[in-house]
């Protein structure tokens, strides 16, 4: 998933509490309630920030699992109620089908586990399936299996989405997407979770081992799935370099949150990328877990905030982000140029489009 961190920090701090407080099962009602009735409430802001988090069903849901909708326009308790409807019924099917890839997995003896959002679905860890928004299904393979699981999904009518040749030189985490005019969700095989590896976290042949069967479908332990939650938008979805909140990963990180002992947190706040997101999350969130006590975290917190209330230092620090992603980028595939002479004849072939991605990259509002 990518997000756009020059929309999504177009805000500020109090509209990041307020969704905050929806999202917290322990905040007091009352409180939110007062807040919600206020005159000054601005809803669309609510919806604008709902929407490039995806969590506007999950608003909707936390909001009636309160019993606050009567605070809210009731054009916009139509058009959630809807959104929360249309999303509902969609993971529904995509419960069936991670089911089905299941069954096809263990019949063919393939180990394997499902990640993030269809796992936590298929794992009843939401009160109402229709409150998470979920894109494609992710499953981990174990490594000398990809290619089998590959064959045995394209047998079933799936097809490989046409992708770039990059995926010939470049090992992605995943295979090539797959998809199907049959099956509602998109399927990645995953041979790792993460584009950069992290010492001693979320090891693809650790996840297998730690495994959990629930109603005969092999899940990711409580453990994994939070550190993933957590990792997957801070290296993946670049969350640590943009020093941002995805409220998406933040609910997930709540639900899992109670599945997860003090000590396991513990362990897991010694990974740099994970105290950092907690180091945020600490700012909305009552952590008694969490102990911040290196100053390079608080530096982290405080330059989150200087952000969060100021478009224009939150535009410049995403635009020097950017520029050097995008050097490190180039550098890196000049390198591999220089020494690969099949690489340097295919991107010769395919050289309009990467000018035109340097070109946006460097040229973007």
């Amino acid at each position: 998933m990518f997000i756009n961190f020059e929309v999504s920090m177009v805000s500020n701090s109090n509209m990041f509490q307020d969704i905050a407080s929806i999202l917290d099962p322990e905040y007091n009602v009352d409180v939110l309630a007062s807040r919600l009735a206020g005159t000054d409430f601005n809803w669309d802001f609510l919806v604008k920030m709902g929407s490039s988090h995806l969590i506007l069903p999950t608003i909707y849901c936390k909001l009636k699992e309160k019993g606050l909708l009567q605070h809210l326009p009731e054009d916009l308790v139509l058009y959630l109620e809807e959104i929360t409807s249309l999303n509902r019924n969609r993971n529904l099917t995509i419960i069936e089908e991670v089911k089905t890839i299941s069954s096809l997995f263990n019949a063919h003896q393939i180990e394997h586990v499902f990640l993030k959002g269809a796992a936590l679905l298929v794992s009843d860890y939401y009160n109402d399936v229709g409150e998470r928004m979920v894109g494609d299904i992710d499953v981990l393979v174990r490594p000398e299996q990809l290619f089998k699981a590959q064959n045995l999904m394209i047998d079933q009518g799936y097809k490989g989405v046409e992708t770039t040749f990059g995926h010939e030189y470049f090992e992605h985490k995943h295979l090539p997407r797959l998809s199907s005019d049959m099956h509602l969700a998109a399927l990645e095989i995953h041979r790792k979770v993460l584009e950069k590896p992290v010492k001693g976290q979320l090891e693809p042949l650790k996840i297998l081992k730690n495994k959990q069967l629930i109603n005969k479908i092999s899940i990711a332990s409580p453990t994994d799935l939070l550190s993933h939650a957590v990792l997957n938008f801070q290296i993946n979805d670049y969350g640590y370099d943009y020093n941002f909140l995805g409220f998406r990963s933040v609910y997930d990180t709540l639900i899992l949150l109670r599945k997860v002992s003090k000590s396991e947190l513990k362990n897991l706040l010694r990974q740099k990328h994970i105290r950092s997101f907690f180091t945020k999350l600490s700012l909305f969130y009552d952590l008694s877990t969490y102990h911040d006590k290196k100053k390079i975290s608080r530096f982290y917190k405080w330059i989150f905030m200087m952000k969060l209330n100021n478009a224009f230092l939150n535009r410049t620090f995403c635009k020097c982000i950017d520029m050097l992603q995008l050097f490190s980028i180039i550098i890196h595939r000049l390198f591999f140029f220089m020494g690969n002479a099949s690489y340097r004849k295919e991107s010769f072939k395919d050289r309009k489009r990467i000018f035109k991605l340097i070109k946006n990259g460097l040229f973007s509002k």
